[in-house]
């Protein structure tokens, strides 16, 4: 579960700040 939450948090992170920006 921790890893599956590292790779969701990561890619939704860059997903969001770059396209909110």
């Amino acid at each position: 579960m921790e890893r599956s939450l590292q790779v969701t948090s990561e890619q939704h992170f860059p997903s969001v700040l770059p396209d909110y920006i």
